[in-house]
């Protein structure tokens, strides 16, 4: 299944596929900018997908501040197609 789509200029266009029973939350922020890059439901509550982000954020917020920041690597596993459109893993 394809999960995303990446326009070839960088995730600026990311295309979820629709679902009546999900809802996709995420922002990318470029963190030299402070810009954001892509956007879905940013301002929207959500309970977590899994408790475990539960865990982790009362941790944070517990033995760090607020501010703290995490880095999670990417990479991606597949090709860009001719009209741009990234078909393949994106793995977190």
């Amino acid at each position: 299944m394809l999960l995303a789509a990446l326009t070839v200029s960088g995730a600026s266009n990311l295309v979820f596929p629709r679902s009546n029973t999900a809802t996709v939350g995420i922002v990318i922020r470029d963190l030299s900018s402070g810009k954001d890059l892509v956007t879905e439901n940013a301002g929207k509550f959500m309970t977590p997908a899994s408790i475990l982000k539960c865990v982790t954020a009362a941790s944070t917020l517990l033995d760090g501040s607020a501010d703290d920041r995490f880095s999670t690597e990417t990479f991606l596993q597949g090709d860009l197609d001719l009209e741009g459109v990234f078909r393949g893993n994106i793995v977190v």
